[in-house]
This record gives structure tokens, sequence and C-alpha cells, in this order.
């Protein structure tokens, strides 16, 4: 009876231990498998960001501010597929200067006339005016005075481009990346290409 006793105990640390060691390959296995998921989610959550604005539709009774201090619905200024770049002066200062030289030198290349634009956002139209004469660019900016285009990109305050139709019809949809410019001269080479005169 004794022994009996004994391979039962035996048996039980066995089980016990083969059990805990699955439990441990297994808690192993989910912690890769959720680093893993997150490296996707860090290589492609932007992606899916992009994706998820194309084809949305922009309001064309949006009121949006020019430089000389006149509103205007969005309708008004858009007459043709357009490319616009869309920053703050909450974004990062570096990022969005950094955009405005790629577009001063795609502009020596290009007649961009009247297919770019720039949607901003400053609290105070001095800065605006100050700022835009410092581009010396020939870009029409207009405001968004309340900083939001209704889109699901505005909520990570990070500049972007995308192209809009005469149905305001959203498309394009692009996030700059400072340690990759390439990317971006590449992006706004195929625009003027292949996208806005098409």
């Amino acid at each position: 009876m004794f022994i009996w006793i004994i391979i039962i105990f035996l048996l039980c640390i066995a089980f016990g231990e083969i059990y805990l060691a699955q439990k441990k390959n297994g808690y192993e296995k989910d912690l890769v498998i959720g680093k893993l998921t997150q490296e996707i989610d860090n290589c492609f959550g932007k992606n899916k960001m992009i994706k998820s604005n194309d084809f949305s539709v922009l309001n064309g009774n949006l009121r949006i501010i020019n430089i000389d201090g006149d509103t205007l619905n969005l309708s008004d200024v858009i007459f043709s597929k357009t490319l616009v770049f869309r920053y703050s002066v909450m974004n990062c200062g570096a990022c969005v200067n950094q955009e405005i030289e790629n577009i001063r030198r795609l502009s020596t290349e290009h007649k961009i006339d009247g297919r770019i634009i720039f949607i901003a956002y400053y609290k105070y139209l001095r800065n605006e005016i100050i700022a835009y004469r410092s581009m010396d660019l020939g870009i029409p900016i207009y405001i968004v005075p309340n900083n939001n285009l209704c889109l699901e990109i505005e909520r990570y305050n990070i500049p972007y481009y995308f192209t809009i139709n005469l149905d305001f019809i959203i498309s394009n949809t692009f996030i700059p990346e400072r340690i990759n410019p390439n990317l971006t001269d590449q992006y706004l080479e195929t625009m003027f290409e292949k996208v806005l005169f098409n």
C-alpha cells in the first residue's frame, strides 16, 4: 500500500512538471507571437492608417481661411486633382520644414501651379503669414480654424500628404518620415508624373 502511495505521489509530481513545462512553453510562445504582432504593427500600422483614410470624402463646404484672412469653402480652391500637404503648427517643426524643402525641390523640377496646396493650422493668422512668407514657395496655404479635417489620421498629430479630386474624394495618403527622405521624393515624383496630370 505504501508503495502505491509513493508511485501515485511520483506520478502526480511528474504530471505536474509536464503541465508546468507546457504552460511555460505556451506562455513563451504567446510572448513570441505577441512580440511578432507588435513588430508587424510597428511596420505596417501606418499603412493600415493610410488605407483607412483613402476614399474618405471631405466636406466641400469645409470652412478654410486664406492668407488674406478671407473665409472660403474647400470647394472654392479645388479646381482639379490636387496634392495637399496637411500640417499643423503643433507637428514636429523639423518634419514640416523638411517637407517644405522637398516641395521646394520639386517645384524647381515640375510646373506645380494650382496642383498643390497647403492645409495648415496656426492659432494666429499673423504667425501663418510670417511662416508663409518665409517659405517663399508661392503655393496657396489655407488654415483650418478648428485644426480638424475629420479624418482618422488627424488624431495622430503628424504631417501628411493626400490627393483630392473634384468630388472631394481622398486618395494616395502618405505619411513622410524624416529618416527616409528618398521615399518622400519617390512619392512626390509619382504624384506629379503619374497621378495629378492624368
